[in-house]
């Protein structure tokens, strides 16, 4: 993708002189969307582990708030 970018960047002066529309590069087009596929599976095989991983953080506060009441109610002091 990198090289891609820097034949772009390098043909943006043409672009502008004969008027081209910015599809005809298309290896920097095709670079881009096989980049954000890639991105978009590799964040799809993450969303259910993530998800089960907040729940499990963010839901130890109210494991931990009942139990703490338990405890305190049973010590003597």
């Amino acid at each position: 993708m990198n090289t891609e970018a820097v034949e772009y960047v390098r043909g943006i002066p043409v672009v502008k002189v004969f008027q081209q529309p910015v599809h005809s590069f298309t290896g920097f087009y095709d670079s881009i969307m096989n980049y954000k596929n890639l991105v978009f599976g590799y964040t799809r095989m993450w969303q259910s582990l993530i998800s089960a991983y907040t729940v499990v953080i963010n839901g130890f506060v109210f494991f931990l708030i009942p139990a703490a009441l338990l405890l305190i109610n049973a010590t003597g002091d």
